[in-house]
């Protein structure tokens, strides 16, 4: 198989980026935390059984699994947005209540996706991704020692572009069992 990146620049530049913006926007989830660090998974791609997404006409009608704000830009492409869990894709595609997920290529491995989706169309225009977030209770960290807190801060620091390489290798990953099962 061809090596292809998807996105690795990318997210390793935009953790650098999250890990200042997203404390800057005071969400209400971290009132009583401190940060450790910031994270998200690979891009999310529109996956299909059967048939291919090549121009946005072809979304026109198409039932697509999508959750949150996915929901929305499925809706924006003519597609019919399907509630369901990332667990729950392999039984809606086997019993065609959808004929696709809206998911990161991690996916394809971790849940078995790859055995009963074909098609992956890889547009970073319309690619989702979820921020996720390590933090500690915020009374914990402030009762510990200054030196103890400045190891902590160090370890993170070296887990941020760690947990990106992660998650770019279980994307790879998830790729490669895609195509093996006969993907497109």
């Amino acid at each position: 198989m061809q090596s292809v990146s998807f996105g690795l620049h990318q997210r390793q530049g935009g953790y650098g980026r999250s890990q200042q913006s997203i404390p800057s926007l005071k969400p209400k989830e971290l009132d009583e935390t401190q940060p450790m660090y910031f994270h998200a998974h690979g891009p999310g791609f529109i996956h299909t059984k059967g048939k291919g997404v090549k121009r946005l006409e072809d979304m026109k009608g198409l039932k697509i699994r999508s959750t949150g704000n996915s929901k929305l830009i499925i809706e924006q492409l003519s597609g019919i947005s399907v509630k369901g869990t990332i667990g729950e894709v392999f039984d809606l595609v086997q019993k065609g209540a959808v004929i696709g997920s809206y998911h990161p290529l991690e996916s394809n491995f971790g849940f078995k996706l790859g055995k009963v989706l074909d098609h992956v169309t890889v547009a970073y225009s319309v690619a989702y991704t979820a921020p996720m977030f390590v933090v500690m209770n915020r009374d914990k960290w402030k009762a510990l020692p200054e030196d103890i807190k400045n190891i902590i801060l160090e370890i993170n620091n070296e887990w941020i572009p760690q947990h990106g390489e992660a998650w770019d290798t279980i994307d790879m990953e998830g790729m490669r069992f895609f195509m093996d099962n006969g993907a497109r």
